[in-house]
C-alpha cells in the first residue's frame, strides 16, 4: 500500500503511532550526527591542548569544517583550525624552527610546503603549522586527530606511491644509507649510497626529496645539491 501510494504521487498518511515513531527516529539520527561531530571536534581540541604553544602567540579564533568522501555527501571527519596573532618580533623562520624542535621526533614531518607550511603526522593524527601569513604575524594551526587512512592519505614522507626506483631512494634515505643527494628542476633525483652505488628516479612532485630528507633521523645528513 505504501509503495503504491508513493508511486502514484499520493500523500502517504501514517497512523499517529507510526508518525510519532518516525519523528523519534529522525530526532535520534540528528542527535547522533551532532554528537559524532561534537565528539570529533573535542578530540581535535584535546590534541591541540597537548601541543607546544609559541610564547606570546594569542588565539584569535577557532573554526571546524567537515570534509567528505569523494563524490558523496558522507562526512569523513572534521578539521579544526586555530588562528593566532604572533608577536611582532617573531619571524616565520623562528616559529617554524620552534615547532620542528618541539614536535620532532615524536611527530614525523611528512611534508614541507612553501610559506612555510609544515605538515606533521603521529599515528593517525595530523598537525599542520601554516605560516603563509607570517609576514602579517599570523599563524594557523590545523588539527585532525584521525586524518590519515582516509581518502588515500598514507602520510609517507615525499608522497605515497611512485616508481620502484623512487621508493628505493626514499627507503635508502630514511634508513641512513645515503651519502649525497642531487636534484634537478625537472624533478630528477640521484643519490649516492655510502657503498658507492648510485640510484636515480623522478620525484613525485617538486621538492618531494626535501620532505624525505627532513623526515630522516640520521646521525649525519647526506649532502644536498640542486640544479
Amino acid at each position: 500500500m505504501a509503495s503504491q501510494a508513493l508511486a502514484t504521487g499520493q500523500e502517504l498518511r501514517l497512523p499517529p503511532v507510526a508518525r510519532a515513531s518516525a519523528i523519534l527516529i529522525a530526532i535520534a539520527l540528528v542527535a547522533g550526527c551532532s554528537s559524532s561531530r561534537g565528539a570529533y571536534i573535542k578530540a581535535n581540541e584535546r590534541l591541540f591542548r597537548a601541543l607546544p604553544q609559541f610564547s606570546g602567540a594569542k588565539l584569535k579564533s577557532e573554526t571546524s569544517a567537515p570534509y567528505y568522501e569523494n563524490d558523496s555527501s558522507r562526512v569523513l571527519g572534521y578539521g579544526t583550525r586555530f588562528d593566532f596573532a604572533l608577536p611582532t618580533t617573531a619571524s616565520s623562520a623562528r616559529v617554524a624552527l620552534f615547532f620542528k624542535r618541539r614536535l620532532e621526533p615524536r611527530w614525523l614531518l611528512v611534508e614541507t610546503l612553501g610559506g612555510p607550511v609544515l605538515n606533521f603526522r603521529h599515528g593517525r593524527a595530523s598537525v599542520s603549522i601554516n605560516l603563509e601569513g607570517g609576514s602579517g604575524h599570523l599563524l594557523e594551526v590545523g588539527i585532525d586527530h584521525d586524518y590519515y587512512g582516509k581518502l588515500g592519505r598514507c602520510g609517507v614522507p615525499g608522497g605515497c606511491g611512485g616508481s620502484p626506483a623512487w621508493i628505493e631512494i626514499r627507503r635508502a634515505i630514511l634508513t641512513c644509507r645515503v651519502k649525497a643527494v642531487n636534484q634537478t628542476h625537472s624533478r630528477n633525483v640521484s643519490v649516492t649510497l655510502k657503498n658507492g652505488r648510485t640510484l636515480t628516479a623522478k620525484e613525485l612532485k617538486i621538492d618531494a626529496i626535501l620532505d624525505v630528507l627532513n623526515a630522516a633521523r640520521c646521525r649525519s645528513q647526506p649532502t644536498f645539491a640542486t640544479e
